[in-house]
């Protein structure tokens, strides 16, 4: 039994001249195409505010050029010194050195995370006090959003 046999409208005409009857669309999945199609317009956004961040940030090449120079060569570094460690001793406790430098690893990609998207909230006080919160009010995106994808910090890469 269809639908609209159960909902008492007579479907037997229709059906018998050949002509389809339409079929409701169920709700969850005009919910689900909705909310992917805004998260793909937020996805798209997210990359121009990253590629205007980026621009912004080419602005002073040589300061660029220097400030992930010395992300790279701090990161080294630390790879450095866990190295020389691990030519002394075999293990820290069970720790091998191939599973300190996947620990150290997954640090700095947590972190590299955190300063992608949640390092901006932290200025949400100041940016409250100062009145820049009503800017990002009136715009047709979600104010967090804006928040965190407002700025790109390399300094803590």
């Amino acid at each position: 039994m269809t639908d609209m046999e159960n909902s008492g409208i007579e479907t037997e005409g229709i059906e018998a001249a050949g002509i389809e009857t339409p079929r409701p669309e169920p709700s969850c999945i005009r919910k689900t195409a909705r909310g992917l199609s805004t998260v793909w317009r937020y996805v798209k956004v997210y990359y121009w505010f990253l590629r205007a961040n980026w621009l912004a940030l080419m602005a002073y090449p040589v300061e660029f050029i220097i400030t992930n120079v010395t992300g790279v060569a701090y990161s080294l570094g630390s790879v450095a010194a866990v190295w020389v460690l691990f030519t002394q001793v075999k293990a820290i406790g069970q720790w091998s050195y191939p599973q300190v430098l996947l620990i150290y690893g997954m640090s700095i990609f947590s972190r590299s995370i955190f300063h992608l998207f949640w390092v901006n909230l932290m200025s949400l006080p100041a940016m409250v006090r100062d009145g820049s919160v009503d800017r990002l009010l009136v715009r047709p995106l979600n104010p967090l959003f804006q928040v965190v994808a407002g700025y790109l910090d390399n300094d803590d890469w």
